[in-house]
C-alpha cells in the first residue's frame, strides 16, 4: 500500500498481449438447457454491465485451467456469497481474432490487485484483462457479441477448455476454510 496516498500499488507490469495468444471467459452453464436448442455460449454471455469498464477475461499465459475455477470459487458473488464454481464453462479466444471484429476495439491487459492479503471474496487475479468495446452504435456492439458467441460454437473442440471441476472440490474446500490466508490473495502465489 501506498502509505502517503492510502491507494494499493499493483505489484505486476501491464504488459502488451500479443496476437496470437488466448484470452479465457468463464461462462454461466446455467443457462445451457439442451432440449430447447439453446446456442451457447450465447450473445448475453459476453454483455457488457453498465459498472464494467470492459469484458473480464483471463490472459492464458498468467494462469492456468485449474487456477481459473479456483479464482472463481474463491469470488463472491453479489449477494457476498462464494461464486458456484461448478456452474461455470470456461472458452478461450486467439487475441487476434478478437481484435478483428472491429477497429476500434481494444484488448488490455488489466491486472487485478486488491491487497497482500487481498480481502475475502476478491481474490488477486494477475491474468485479468479486459476487451474494452469501442463506442459504437448498440447494433455494431450486438453484432461483436454474437461473433464471439459464433466463434465458441464453430470452434467448439478448440475454445472451449474441458476440465474436471470436481477433482478440485477438496482443494476449494480448504482454501475457503483458510479465508484470505490463500496463495490467490497473497504474493507469494504469483
Amino acid at each position: 500500500m501506498d502509505e502517503e496516498t492510502g491507494l494499493i500499488t499493483c505489484p505486476w507490469p501491464v504488459e502488451p498481449i500479443p496476437g496470437n495468444e488466448y484470452l479465457s471467459r468463464h461462462v454461466l452453464a446455467s443457462g445451457l438447457i439442451k432440449e430447447s436448442g439453446r446456442r451457447f455460449p450465447s450473445e448475453s454471455d459476453f454483455i457488457l454491465r453498465e459498472t464494467e469498464d470492459g469484458l473480464s477475461h483471463y490472459w492464458n499465459r498468467h494462469i492456468s485451467l485449474e487456477d481459473i475455477y479456483i479464482t472463481i470459487a474463491l469470488t463472491h458473488n453479489a449477494k457476498g456469497a462464494y461464486k458456484e464454481y461448478t456452474s461455470f464453462k470456461i472458452f478461450q479466444i486467439e487475441n487476434n481474432y478478437i481484435k478483428s471484429l472491429n477497429d476500434s476495439l481494444k484488448v488490455e491487459h488489466n491486472p487485478a490487485f486488491f491487497g497482500n492479503p487481498a480481502p475475502v471474496g476478491s481474490p488477486n487475479n494477475r491474468s485479468h484483462s479486459l476487451v474494452i468495446f469501442p463506442k459504437v452504435e448498440e447494433e455494431e456492439l450486438l453484432q461483436i457479441r454474437i461473433n464471439l458467441a459464433t466463434f465458441c460454437q464453430k470452434n467448439y473442440e478448440t475454445s472451449y477448455r474441458e476440465f474436471d471441476v470436481k477433482s478440485i472440490k477438496e482443494k476449494v474446500v480448504h482454501l475457503r476454510e483458510k479465508t484470505n490466508d490463500t496463495p490467490y490473495h497473497r504474493l507469494e502465489h504469483h
